[in-house]
């Protein structure tokens, strides 16, 4: 299954340089590094690296819980390209924002992870998910909304964290996008899920 040899190879690279600040260097996003030293790898090395374990574990549990289901409606060969893509998309947008910055570095796959769960809430609307110490279950629209405003009020209240919580925004609107590319008709249906009227 492809979204677990992303989570895995997620936890092995974010591990790696968890332990080599040569390596966390090599591979976080800079945009005034980039723009001089054309490492444009970054673009999407940036995506497997985290802050630190709690900010990997809370994106790849978050991955895997929305990501299973999209892998196997669009198959595997689309969700690889749109998960790299979105990284790649949203990267592209912190480095132009942050040109002439430089002290501004970014890391963290949130950004594919936020369009991930988008992309899944618009197929699933009743997906609902289970995390640990929460007894009940979320419905899955609810927790999205929930990540993109945690994320929204961290990018507010932390610009100096290293994570690129501004591209959670980015993520959500390439999720719908996604989604809206294979199944035009997508979002009437998740209304008529909504207001309890079927399909």
């Amino acid at each position: 299954m492809i979204t677990i040899l992303i989570c895995v190879v997620t936890f092995a690279v974010s591990a790696w340089c968890f332990s080599s600040e040569t390596q966390l260097r090599k591979f976080i996003l800079t945009p005034y590094r980039l723009e001089r030293d054309k490492n444009y790898y970054t673009l999407l090395t940036s995506g497997f690296i985290h802050a630190d374990w709690m900010h990997l574990i809370f994106n790849m549990v978050s991955f895997y819980s929305f990501g299973k289901n999209l892998e196997q409606t669009v198959g595997p060969v689309k969700y690889v390209l749109f998960y790299l893509g979105t990284i790649l998309i949203t990267s592209v947008i912190s480095w132009r924002k942050n040109l002439d910055n430089p002290l501004y570095a970014t890391l963290g796959a949130s950004g594919g992870v936020c369009g991930v769960l988008f992309a899944t809430v618009l197929f699933y609307p009743g997906l609902s998910l289970y995390m640990m110490f929460i007894p009940i279950p979320i419905p899955g629209a609810i927790y999205a909304v929930l990540y993109l405003a945690y994320t929204y009020y961290s990018s507010k209240s932390s610009q100096s964290d290293g994570i690129n919580h501004d591209a959670h925004l980015w993520g959500a609107l390439c999720g719908i996008a996604f989604a809206l590319l294979l199944d035009p008709q997508i979002i009437g249906r998740v209304m008529r899920n909504l207001l309890g009227s079927g399909d």
